[in-house]
């Protein structure tokens, strides 16, 4: 997609953004089953509430703008969670 406006990079990164706070969601419970540290469970949990909170507002800012929320990959965060695949 070629950005033309402002609103279209704006539009752009909202969705980059929004897909990483996605992957998250899903990535984290895998990861809070895979620990054996209280503590890091503890925080992850309490990180995956925060990124269900980040994920509420993105859809807040979407239909702010009139538009569906829609999500464009997130190649950075894609990548860091496929290599956090191989620590297993």
């Amino acid at each position: 997609m070629k950005l033309k406006t402002l609103k279209d990079l704006y539009r752009d990164e909202l969705r980059d953004v929004y897909d990483a706070e996605n992957q998250i969601v899903k990535a984290l419970p895998k990861m809070i089953k895979a620990v054996s540290s209280p503590e890091l469970e503890k925080a992850l949990q309490e990180h995956l509430d925060k990124t269900k909170g980040h994920r509420k507002r993105l859809d807040h800012v979407f239909k702010s703008m009139g538009e569906t929320p829609k999500r464009k990959t997130c190649e950075g965060l894609k990548g860091l969670l496929e290599e956090g695949k191989e620590l297993k």
